[in-house]
């Protein structure tokens, strides 16, 4: 049997009525495996096979199932959360502490813990730590040993206000106690369970409602059970041999209950101290020092239908305590007082034994008690036989053909023949899946088909002794298991039918009876391969693939599929652009192939793609162009970008989709953008005091591409018929200052020219501005030199020229008051302004007629005029001695 079918196998003992499925999925964590032979070549390692125990609880998700092969495996174990753990014998899967600390801890949150088919062993030898320590609640423990180190003082299994918990079919030795309830546990359930060479089988302590039956105890040299300070617990069907001290101790614990049980070989069969409201019932005390012993305010308890045979001493009692129920029901049998040398005889019957008939009670009643050692207590009603306390004994046969690994073919007949010595069957109940039955016949038969089936019987003899349930899991398996692939995709997702992504199957075996054993995989003819999960055929073309199913019967069932699979693209490489820069039209070159098309004509799309902020933007080129590898791009209208790429898309005949990029690249159309702030339009430029004409370039100049423009820039003027290259090559500064005082007076205008890297050009003109060397014309029109002007209540009477002899030394004569007019004008740059003086300045004059009325005072004065032009030359006239009568 291969791994997985071991697993499927462990997985039905631990749960006994199941659905089996192999359902494996890469993404599920719902079953682990561990073995100490798995490695880093076994398949689903590190994800669901581990070589430790942890390592697979860590992996496992909650609720899923642990399985674990035959192996040693030396490590401590924590368990926080709900698993199933499965060993696959507990003879050879063993969990061994290593003598270090608690071999396998289960906390508060790992409730609903079922664990089965494993050895736990070698945690520390101190109390309490123990080779399994439980926090939590409503566990399962089955088919396990555990075993502590000898002559330590450790425990098999502790439980710390743990409630509700079942263990059943366990072996445990070597401890100072087997099991341990401890803080409170209260509820569980411990059946069918061995206890050997421990200090105490079971400690019960502060503990309520926990019940013991079907228990072997033997060789616990303390003794087999001890309760304290626990209440309503029942122990019954168990059998203590040789438990030194005690089979069972009571101490500080009240209204329990002790029944059907067999002590042989014992310091003392039942010992109570300091307990009351416990009840002793049905039981056999056969060679034991004491059969029952108690003592210390043990008070109110009660001891009948007992059988006490041969013990050294029958029983003590120094309390106050019932030994017998109400006639005719009876006490307890005493085989030292059975016959009449010891006083019993049986002749009367009646609650005084005064009637006549034997009623199988001695005679004399409460004048012919059977005394209790140890005080005043006494057995009224002893019976005079042993009562019949021995449960009939069943056995079931089970008639069926057999497959494999314990499966039956065909329909299975199981024979129950129940039968009783000491007296006859009365019944026999019987469930089948949880469904009770009771027949009065001793021997009958039950019929099961498919399906796993769990009878269950027990007998009841006429006495109402009940034997122990008796459980046979009967698997039938008649019907192969079920195949369910899947594929991912579930449909063709390329064209014509074929799958163009990579293909994942997951195959489903449902093995509705036995389980699945094998679940394995062929492509074509290449052999068959286990499924241990979700897998992916590496392979190209049309292929057939088998999916086989084999369950634990040895049915067999096989399913089939053909698919078309290509996951390969085209390959494809573009060699224009190769970097650099990209602009106005630019050939596009490639090379693309393709396996399964031959030429790829019409699958042939270009894409513009640009970094934009950091995300990349596609725009489509073009599209259906045939595999001709050459292509002439207008680039013009699609956005500039530093960083650019042309991508190839080619899709063949499948629909696969290859690509290419080509080498980055800058894509420029843009020519840069200029403008001139300096000279500004109309201005007017003269020389300066040194005789220079100084005139400032200003201008701004920027690129969406290139961010500098260094060395890019030059600078043309203008002078009305020619451009003259001012200079050129220069560094995108923003100024350039020059000297104009070579040119002509006149009009011009400059030019900024800016290359981008890319080789865009950009210009950028100026306004119109002027050089004007050259001052204004200037002159004094009135008062002309040589000239007379009678003034007089406010008119002008007289203004005639005078030889300049006459009027020697005076240039000019002027009685009263006067108008001063001036002239200038000014053929480049025009009048700015004109200013005149006259022993005192008048206001500056901006615009034509340029007139100061002047009333000037009695005296020789001058008079000064200055005009300025708009380049700032300056001209002036003055007439010097001026005589004025100011009448």
């Amino acid at each position: 049997m291969n791994k997985s079918a071991c697993a499927v196998a462990l997985l039905l003992i631990a749960s006994f009525i199941i659905v089996p499925e192999y359902n494996i999925r890469a993404e599920e964590v719902t079953v682990v495996y561990v073995d100490d032979d798995f490695n880093a070549s076994t398949a689903g390692w590190q994800m669901d096979h581990f070589d430790s125990v942890q390592d697979a609880m860590d992996a496992v998700s909650a609720g899923g199932t642990v399985v674990v092969y035959a192996g040693v495996y030396y490590e401590n174990v924590v368990i926080n959360k709900t698993v199933t753990l499965v060993g696959e014998d507990r003879d050879t899967t063993i969990i061994d502490g290593g003598g270090s600390g608690d071999t396998v801890t289960v906390t508060e949150y790992a409730d609903h813990l079922d664990m089965s088919g494993v050895t736990v062993r070698n945690c520390s030898t101190g109390w309490p730590y123990a080779c399994l320590k439980i926090f939590s609640s409503s566990n399962t423990i089955s088919e396990c040993s555990f075993e502590s180190q000898s002559g330590s003082v450790s425990v098999g299994i502790y439980f710390d206000g743990s409630s509700d918990s079942t263990i059943e079919n366990c072996t445990f030795a070597y401890g100072w106690e087997g099991i341990t309830f401890r803080d409170f546990s209260h509820n569980n359930t411990v059946s069918g369970c061995t206890f050997t060479d421990n200090t105490y089988g079971i400690s019960l302590v502060e503990s309520n409602d926990t019940a013991v039956s079907g228990c072997t105890f033997s060789d616990n040299p303390r003794g087999g059970i001890l309760l304290g300070y626990s209440r309503n617990n029942s122990i019954s069907n168990c059998q203590f041999t040789n438990d030194n001290w005690f089979g069972i101790g009571v101490s500080y614990a009240h209204d329990n209950g002790i029944e059907n049980c067999q002590f042989y070989e014992n310091d003392m069969g039942v010992y109570l101290e300091f307990s009351t409201g416990n009840s002793i019932t049905r039981c056999v005390m056969t060679n034991n020092s004491y059969g029952v012993y108690l003592k210390d305010d043990s008070d109110n308890n009660t001891v009948y239908h007992n059988n006490f045979v041969n013990n050294t001493h029958q029983a003590y009692d120094e309390c106050t305590n019932t030994w017998n129920d109400t006639y005719p029901s009876g006490g307890n049998y005493w085989s030292d007082f059975d016959e009449p040398s010891e006083g019993a005889w049986d002749n009367h019957s009646g609650p005084n034994q005064d009637e006549a008939g034997s009623d199988g009670i001695v005679d004399g009643g409460s004048l012919n008690p059977y005394y209790i050692p140890g005080g005043l207590n006494k057995d009224v009603y002893p019976l005079i036989a042993p009562l019949d306390i021995i449960p009939p004994y069943l056995q079931i046969t089970v008639n069926g053909t057999e497959g494999n690994n314990g499966w039956y073919v065909s329909t299975v007949t199981l024979t129950v023949n129940a039968t009783d010595n000491e007296s006859s069957v009365d019944y026999v109940n019987y469930s089948i899946n949880g469904v009770w039955y009771q027949s009065e016949n001793a021997s009958f038969t039950i019929s099961v088909g498919q399906g796993v089936h769990t009878i269950v019987c027990y007998a009841v003899d006429i006495y109402g002794n009940a034997g122990a349930p008796m459980t046979v899991t009967v698997r039938v398996d008649l019907v192969p298991p079920s195949i369910e692939y899947y594929i991912d995709p579930p449909s063709p997702d390329g064209h014509n039918g074929w799958y163009v992504s990579t293909v994942y199957i997951s195959l489903v075996a449902d093995g509705t009876g036995s389980g699945v054993d094998e679940l394995n995989y062929q492509i074509d003819e290449g052999g068959w391969h286990d499924y241990g999960g979700q897998f992916s055929p590496d392979v190209q073309g049309i292929h057939t693939l088998y999916f086989r199913a084999i369950d634990m019967a040895g049915n067999e069932r096989v399913e089939n599929v053909t698919l078309k699979m290509d996951s390969v693209a085209p390959q494809a490489t573009i060699f224009q652009p190769d970097g650099g820069f990209v602009r106005q039209t630019h050939e596009i070159t490639w090379n693309a192939t393709d396996n399964a098309d031959g030429n790829l004509n019409g699958s042939i799309s270009l894409f513009y793609r640009h970094n934009v902020s950091g995300i990349w933007q596609e725009v489509e080129i073009v599209t259906g162009l045939n595999n001709t590898g050459s292509y002439m791009w207008n680039t013009y209208g699609f956005p500039d970008s530093k960083e650019a790429t042309v991508k190839i898309l080619v899709e063949d005949d499948a629909g696969n989709n290859g690509t290419a990029t080509s080498a980055p690249f800058v894509l420029d159309n843009t020519p840069p953008t200029i403008t001139i702030t300096q000279p500004v339009p109309g201005k007017a430029y003269g020389k300066d005091e040194y005789g220079n004409i100084i005139i400032d370039v200003e201008w701004e100049a920027y690129d969406t591409i290139d961010d500098d423009l260094d060395g890019n820039i030059s600078i043309q003027y203008y002078d009305g018929t020619t451009w003259t290259t001012l200079v050129e090559n220069i560094s995108n500064l923003g100024s350039y200052t020059f000297n104009a005082k070579e040119w002509d007076d006149g009009t011009y205008k400059v030019k900024i020219i800016a290359v981008d890297d890319a080789g865009n050009t950009g210009t950028a003109t100026s306004g119109n501005f002027t050089i004007d060397k050259q001052p204004p014309s200037l002159f004094i029109a009135t008062p002309l030199e040589g000239y007379v002007y009678i003034n007089l209540f406010g008119r002008t009477l007289l203004s005639l020229p005078i030889p300049f002899a006459t009027l020697s030394p005076y240039d000019v004569v002027i009685i009263g008051k006067i108008t001063v007019e001036v002239q200038a004008t000014d053929v480049h740059s025009g009048m700015q302004r004109v200013e005149l003086s006259a022993d005192t300045s008048f206001d500056p004059l901006y615009d034509t007629p340029y007139e100061w009325n002047w009333n000037p005072s009695f005296g020789v004065h001058s008079l000064t005029a200055t005009a300025y032009d708009n380049a700032g030359n300056a001209r002036t006239y003055e007439i010097e001695k001026i005589l004025c009568l100011n009448i």
